[in-house]
C-alpha cells in the first residue's frame, strides 16, 4: 500500500523531472539563438528563440481583474497574508503590480520596482508607492503612472516561487488614466506591461454586460484549444447580503448560480464565493 512518504517522493520526482525538462528546453533554445547568430539573414529567428527563452523560467502568474471597488487589492492581500498592495475608500490602484518572490531575508520586501516604459527599471523604499504611484493626482497620473509599464512588488510567501500574483486597476473607471491601463491589460492586441496566465475575475455582488465583455476578451488572447478552466470568477463584498439574509448563504450561493449561467461556460471555469 503506497504511504505518504512514496507519495512525497513521487511528488518530488515529477517536481525535479519538470524542472530538468524546463532546463533542457531553456538550454536548447539558447544553443539555437547562438547557432543563428552566425547568419544575418536569421537574425529575427534569433531574436524570438531568445524572447522565448526568457519566458521558459517565468512563474505562472494570475491576475485579479474587474471593476473599481470590487475589492482586488484586498483580495491579494489576504492572500499573500500582508498589507502589501494600496487599498482605500476612493480609486487607489493606478498601475498593474504584479507580487514576485524574494527570500525571507531579502530587503526587497520592503521596496518595489518601477519597470518604466521608456529606461531601466528603479527601486523605491514602498512607502513611496501609496504617495507617488496611486490615486487620482493630475501630477502623479503624468509623470509616474503613464509612465510606468508595471510595478513590481515582493513577498517571501513560498507560494509566490512559482506562481506570480498580479492586481490590476479596475475598469470602469473615471479616471482616465486607470481605465486605459485596465483595458491595455486585458487586451490581448496590447504588447506592453505584464500579460496573465490565468484570471480571477472579481465581482461585486451582481454582475454586469460589460463584465462579460472584459471576460470574452481575455478570453480572446488565450491559446484556440484553451477551455476556460483559466479563468474563475469570484463574487466579493457579499456581507451586507449576508447579513440581511439571517446570517444565511442561501442568497449568496443562489447568486453564484445565476452568475455562473449568465457568463456560460466560455468564458470561466466558475463563480465562488470569497
Amino acid at each position: 500500500m503506497p504511504t505518504r512518504n512514496n507519495e512525497c517522493r513521487n511528488e518530488l520526482s515529477a517536481d525535479s523531472i519538470g524542472r530538468r525538462l524546463q532546463a533542457d528546453f531553456r538550454n536548447f533554445l539558447i544553443q539555437a539563438a547562438d547557432c543563428f547568430h552566425d547568419y544575418s539573414f536569421l537574425s529575427d529567428f534569433e531574436a524570438e528563440l531568445r524572447e522565448l527563452e526568457k519566458t521558459i523560467v517565468r512563474p505562472f502568474n494570475v491576475a485579479l481583474f474587474g471593476r473599481v471597488k470590487t475589492g482586488k487589492s484586498s483580495i491579494v492581500n489576504a492572500l499573500i497574508g500582508r498589507i502589501l498592495t494600496i487599498t482605500g475608500c476612493n480609486e487607489t490602484t493606478a498601475t498593474v503590480n504584479v507580487i514576485s518572490h524574494v527570500d525571507e531575508k531579502s530587503d526587497l520586501k520592503n521596496r518595489f520596482t518601477v519597470h518604466w516604459k521608456d529606461r531601466p527599471p528603479e527601486t523605491f523604499p514602498l512607502s513611496m508607492l501609496a504617495k507617488e504611484w496611486a490615486g487620482k493626482d493630475k501630477k502623479i497620473l503624468e509623470e509616474n503612472v503613464s509612465q510606468t509599464n508595471y510595478i513590481q512588488l515582493y513577498s517571501d510567501d513560498d507560494r509566490l516561487a512559482l506562481h506570480e500574483i498580479i492586481d490590476t486597476p479596475g475598469t470602469g473607471s473615471v479616471v482616465s488614466e486607470h481605465e486605459k491601463v485596465a483595458q491595455n491589460f486585458i487586451n490581448p492586441s496590447v504588447q506592453e506591461g505584464r500579460k496573465a496566465d490565468a484570471l480571477v475575475y472579481v465581482f461585486g455582488i451582481t454582475a454586469t454586460e460589460s463584465d462579460l465583455t472584459s471576460l470574452q476578451t481575455f478570453r480572446k488572447g488565450c491559446f484556440e484549444c484553451a477551455n476556460a478552466y483559466n479563468s474563475i470568477g469570484v463574487i466579493h463584498k457579499w456581507d451586507g447580503l449576508y447579513w440581511d439574509n439571517g446570517g444565511k448563504m442561501d442568497e449568496i450561493t443562489s447568486q453564484c448560480d445565476r452568475m455562473r449561467k449568465q457568463l456560460g461556460d466560455e468564458v470561466v471555469a466558475d463563480v465562488i464565493p470569497v
